[in-house]
């Protein structure tokens, strides 16, 4: 399944199923790391428009990890 699929999913789950004030989002801003509630990322992301899903690194409920962005170590030689 896509990253995005995967990501939509939760996000649907977390607005229409259960409590979307358990969830935080955990987005990358530059050179650091921003934790929002789900709610304040859709109002801030504008729906994905303004901070794209490939931005997220991680979305939790309470305690639990439900998606996290795998990042590879980049090597580079010279």
């Amino acid at each position: 399944m896509s990253r995005k699929g995967r990501l939509q999913e939760i996000f649907s789950k977390a607005l229409y199923a259960e409590k979307p004030d358990q969830y935080t989002v955990h987005y990358r801003d530059f050179d650091s790391t921003v934790c929002v509630s789900l709610l304040d990322f859709i109002n801030i992301s504008e729906n994905f428009h303004l901070i794209p899903a490939n931005r997220i690194l991680t979305i939790k409920k309470g305690d639990k990890v439900l998606y996290k962005k795998h990042i590879l170590n980049e090597i580079s030689s010279f």
